[in-house]
Formats: C-alpha cells, structure tokens, sequence
C-alpha cells in the first residue's frame, strides 16, 4: 500500500462530506478542462443509490490543514465488474495521494470479487487521461491493461439557429413528461443500453435516483421519440452553469441506422440553443458497438479529451 505524506490521513467518506467532497470534483474538473467548469458527477445525489455504498466504498485524503486532497469511489455493480476513479485536488498533486486512493478502491474491489460466484470474472476498471502518467505507471505496476477508449465530446455552437435533422417516418419528438414516462423511457434505456461496455442492469428506482431525482432537473430538455406508443430512442440533457451536457442519448435496435440518433441530437443542441447555451459536452465509449462516435463526429462534435479504460482481472 502506498503510503501517504506525513499528516494526511485517508478515511472513508461520511454524508457529511458531500459539500467539500462536490468542491472537490468542480476543482478538478475546472483544471483539468483548462477552463472553468463544473463536474458532472453530482455526489450528493449519486451516492443516494442504494447500489453505491458511501461508507464503505469511497475514500476521502484529508491534508494536514483539514482540506480534502483528494476523493476516490469504487462502483461494484450486479455483474461482477467493478469502476474505480480517484481525483486529487491540483495543489495536492505529485505526492502519492492518488496512489493511495488507487491501492484503497482496489484493495476494496479484491475484496468484493472474493464474493462473487465462481463462474464469474470479476474485474476492475480504471480511467486514465492521456495526461496523467504516473496513475499510468501505477496501472501498469498493478498489472493492469488498456482495453478501450473513452472520449469527452464537445460543440461550440454560433449565434446561428441549430440545423435539426429530419425524423425518420412515422416517429415524432415530445417532451419527457415527469409523472407518466419514467417507465417507458426507463425500459427503453435499459434495451438500448443492454450490450454497451460495462452496462449495469438497474431497476426504475435506481433510474429515477440518477436521473429524474437530479436536483435542478429541467425536463423541458429531455426528448423522447415515439413511434405510435413505443420509445424509439431519448436524449436526456443536463445543465452545468453556462453549458449543457447530453446525459444519455439512445436510440432503440429497431430504430437504429435510420437516422434518428441524430435527430435528436441535434435537438437537444437546439434546445441547448434556445437557453443561451453554446457549449454542449457529452462522454462517450470510442469503441461503442452502435456507432456512436461516428454519430457525434458527423453531428459536428469533436473530441476535447482522451482517456483509456484500464483492467484488471481480480481472481487467477
């Protein structure tokens, strides 16, 4: 285990924390976008899933003064596979704090894996910007390997209106209705989202945690296509101070290659549009089976970030 700096101490994270634990996250987001921005990661919330256990699988360093140096979570889903992230504050970099965070989250994920049925193959999944070359290090000390690519997506949308592309025939846009589309839109999301990388099967009520339970949320910004009484695809976008991130977008096997994947993404950048908001972000698997990253390329988007999906196989 790698050993902190004198007068740091690495604990669990406790409900209390969730405030300095949020400041944390827009800080290192805000430097490492090189501009000012929030996260996306709205901890308060996300950690009401009864799936993502505080207490136990998350970690705070705390620095001499009482300041957070740096957070860590490890996200062990329904099978068997588990996604850890660590984030050091910049004033606290270079010091072995993300070492320490990376040794907790996958002595814990170890740990979980030693429970899982024998017929599985449990593995930890860690993220790595092209940027950050001593977490890279550590990755590959750990006997960890690089396995996909994972991309942040951005448009700078003009003054100009949105050009919307058409729908394919016989589907029609409408605005997410809270209190009647949660099921549907839910259903559809977990068919559309079934075969994706390190998809997590979740109940409604998990959904809802994540999504319609947002604080802020402006439904106004979600879409659904319906064809007749069935959801053909969604686009459910959020909104971070000045700019809109496009939270999920999915498109139904049925309905898929005939367009509507960007029609809808270009209504939510016109939507985006209408609110004054010209920066428009989403994250995306590069290797995504549908063709997602085609989509957003051919949509005007560009790749802002690059980082790979490191793994690790925690039973011989």
């Amino acid at each position: 285990m790698t050993r902190l700096p004198d007068g740091y101490v690495l604990r669990h994270t406790a409900p209390a924390d969730m405030g300095p634990v949020q400041a944390l996250l827009d800080t290192v987001e805000d430097a490492d976008a090189g501009e000012p921005r929030g996260s996306e990661i709205r901890v308060a919330n996300a950690f009401r899933d009864p799936r993502k256990e505080l207490t136990r699988n998350t970690w705070v360093a705390v620095a001499p003064d009482g300041a957070f140096a740096g957070f860590a979570f490890l996200f062990w889903g329904r099978t068997a596979q588990g996604e850890g992230e660590p984030y050091v504050h910049p004033d606290h970099r270079g010091r072995g704090v993300g070492d320490a965070l990376l040794d907790a989250v996958e002595a814990r994920a170890t740990a979980l894996a030693a429970t899982e049925p024998p017929e599985t193959r449990p593995r930890l999944h860690i993220w790595c910007g092209e940027a950050k070359v001593r977490r890279r290090g550590w990755l590959l000390g750990h006997g960890y390997r690089a396995v996909r690519d994972s991309y942040m997506m951005r448009i700078d949308m003009s003054d100009e209106p949105v050009e919307v592309m058409p729908l394919p025939a016989g589907v029609e846009v409408r605005p997410f209705v809270l209190g009647r589309d949660e099921a549907a839109v839910h259903a559809a999301d977990e068919d559309a989202f079934a075969d994706h990388f390190l998809h997590d099967p979740s109940t409604l009520r998990e959904w809802m945690i994540q999504s319609v339970e947002l604080s802020g949320l402006d439904p106004s910004l979600w879409l659904v296509a319906w064809d007749g009484d069935q959801v053909a695809g969604e686009s459910l976008t959020l909104v971070f101070e000045a700019e809109a991130y496009v939270d999920s977008l999915s498109v139904g096997r049925r309905w898929r290659g005939r367009g509507l994947g960007l029609a809808l993404l270009t209504r939510a950048f016109g939507l985006a549009h209408e609110r004054g908001l010209r920066k428009v972000r989403l994250g995306v698997d590069a290797q995504n089976p549908t063709g997602a990253l085609a989509l957003y390329l051919k949509a005007g988007m560009r790749v802002e970030r690059r980082e790979k999906v490191w793994a690790k196989d925690l039973r011989g």
